[in-house]
């Protein structure tokens, strides 16, 4: 009986992990979902910060716009190289996944619903927008 009360809760974390369908985007498919999902990026302002060498530093604000008939449950954006933040401060509103090179929804927002935008933000060491790139989808 003791091991029940153990073992029903990690048996509904992992039927409620399982249940998601991941999604890998391939723009060449005509069906593809990821065509309803958008990345925007706008620049909220530059600066050069005379503390660290007059280097310069620009604020963007990235939008991911889901289009979607359904809640997304999570999302997997690849950043390469152009994605130089200032510091581990610059960046909010989304978790970055070193090992894969994926920005991910935070573990304190469930889902992005139908219809809807999230809104995360970062400083680059540079004037140029960040390549980013949506890899998979999660629903």
């Amino acid at each position: 009986m003791r091991i029940l009360i153990y073992l029903l809760p990690l048996l509904l974390i992992v039927g409620l992990v399982s249940s998601s369908n991941v999604y890998h985007c391939n723009y060449d498919e005509p069906n593809n979902y990821c065509k309803g999902v958008k990345i925007t990026q706008k620049e909220i302002g530059s600066w050069n910060q005379g503390n660290r060498g007059g280097a310069k530093y620009t604020q963007w604000e990235v939008t991911l716009t889901n289009n979607l008939d359904f809640d997304l449950t999570q999302f997997y954006i690849y950043k390469d190289y152009s994605l130089k933040i200032r510091d581990r401060k610059s960046i909010w509103n989304v978790q970055e996944i070193e090992s894969t090179n994926n920005l991910i929804l935070p573990t304190y927002q469930n889902s992005i619903g139908s219809k809807s935008n999230w809104v995360f933000g970062f400083i680059l060491q540079d004037s140029e927008p960040a390549n980013l790139t949506l890899e998979a989808i999660s629903f």
